[in-house]
């Protein structure tokens, strides 16, 4: 099965003791920043490809905040829903992302590819929303 990207807080520079004092609401929404860059990047990635036909599989990527064992949030960033009755959006995506040599399908790896060229945008805006954590807190 295809794994989509999930977007952390791992490249914040931040020490375990400083994540762990931040509150779980809080990190949603500093996770919630970086996986806005990347739904917007890998909507863009389809367009720019030329993967957009009636816009379904583009219109469903969307962010949806979960919870590890562990009970440390992240976000996921992946297509959702059916695109049709034989499909679901994000079994189409994984088809685009890997390609389906027997149906002739190329791979066009667009979700590895936005993700790399949105990384840095992804921290900046993760680390501005932990700055705007910091300042709530007089720091």
């Amino acid at each position: 099965m295809a794994k989509f990207q999930e977007f952390g807080i791992d490249d914040l520079e931040l020490s375990i003791e400083e994540i762990a004092e931040i509150p779980n609401d809080s990190l949603i929404t500093i996770l919630k920043a970086g996986a806005d860059v990347a739904v917007k990047a890998f909507k863009a990635k389809l367009q720019a490809i030329g993967h957009v036909r009636s816009g379904k599989l583009r219109d469903s990527i969307m962010t949806e905040s979960k919870q590890s064992a562990w009970g440390t949030p992240y976000e996921y960033v992946h297509p959702f829903g059916n695109h049709d009755a034989t499909i679901t959006n994000e079994h189409l995506g994984a088809l685009w992302e890997y390609g389906y040599k027997k149906h002739k399908i190329p791979a066009t790896q667009w979700m590895k590819t936005a993700s790399e060229e949105c990384s840095d945008e992804v921290v900046a805006a993760e680390q501005a929303a932990y700055d705007d954590f910091l300042q709530s807190k007089g720091f």
